[in-house]
């Protein structure tokens, strides 16, 4: 309860958040929304089974982007995602994800200097998606996480490890049209049903196996809307829910960080 806590935050944390940063401008600009949008091969991060539905034999996608420069210099990250179909109804995909932290230099308990590291983490991932009818896809992504902070020499009288882990996607999607009347004539309101099960998988350590810590494993469920005003252009509203699956730490376990 809040009245156990006293006062404290009990904030959820996992590791290798950067799973969940989004890779593309497009949705980014849609509020992060994009679990029942249209596909391309950004979709291999969004919803999978929607590249059951691609428009197009193959498709790739990249993107860069500075992280907090302002702040920090040398932070950034990396994506280059693509999918390419092997028959009428399946398509295969994947990616692959890098975030450099830039350089930070190790001290000892007094602050002398004990040398420089780059960390850095990324995760390659591998996705298949089929249609199941014309209005229904599935899609289910494998992917393997690689998350390096501080080496493996000894810090401190403490031997870091390199963070490694398997974690996979489970994904749907629901196509559909409906009518909606304009000045008196009906016209077609396509609408998508989007659902994504991500980053289901084992935990991650960096020290060892009494010490880890739970991927951000998310539920997303969300839909979209899309009228075509003519050949040339369309509106489309999105809408998400995002749940983070990580459990909530306890009041004990607050009491551990006191």
């Amino acid at each position: 309860s809040r009245s156990q806590l006293a006062g404290q935050q009990n904030v959820i944390t996992t590791a290798v958040p950067f799973l969940t940063i989004t890779p593309d401008s497009r949705r980014a600009g849609m509020g992060d929304a994009g679990v029942a949008s249209s596909p391309d091969a950004n979709s291999v991060y969004w919803n999978a089974a929607s590249l059951a539905f691609a428009e197009k034999n193959a498709g790739v996608a990249t993107s860069y982007a500075p992280w907090l420069r302002s702040l920090v210099p040398g932070i950034s990250y990396n994506y280059l995602a693509g999918y390419g179909r092997i028959n009428k109804r399946s398509v295969i995909g994947g990616s692959f994800r890098f975030f450099s932290f830039g350089e930070i230099n190790f001290t000892d308990d007094v602050g002398n200097p004990m040398g420089k590291f780059n960390p850095s983490e990324y995760a390659l991932d591998v996705c298949y998606a089929t249609q199941l009818s014309k209005h229904w896809a599935i899609g289910t992504t494998l992917k393997y996480i690689n998350s390096n902070l501080a080496g493996t020499r000894p810090l401190n009288g403490i031997t870091p490890k390199v963070g490694r882990s398997g974690a996979g996607d489970l994904s749907a999607i629901y196509n559909g049209k409906t009518k909606m009347k304009v000045k008196g004539e009906k016209k077609d309101l396509k609408y998508s049903v989007g659902i994504n099960l991500q980053n289901l998988g084992a935990k991650i350590t960096y020290s060892d196996k009494t010490n880890r810590e739970f991927l951000p494993a998310m539920f997303k469920i969300g839909t979209a809307w899309s009228y075509d005003i003519d050949q040339y252009n369309s509106i489309t509203a999105m809408f998400d829910l995002n749940k983070l699956m990580a459990p909530t730490p306890g009041v004990n376990i607050l009491k551990n960080y006191t």
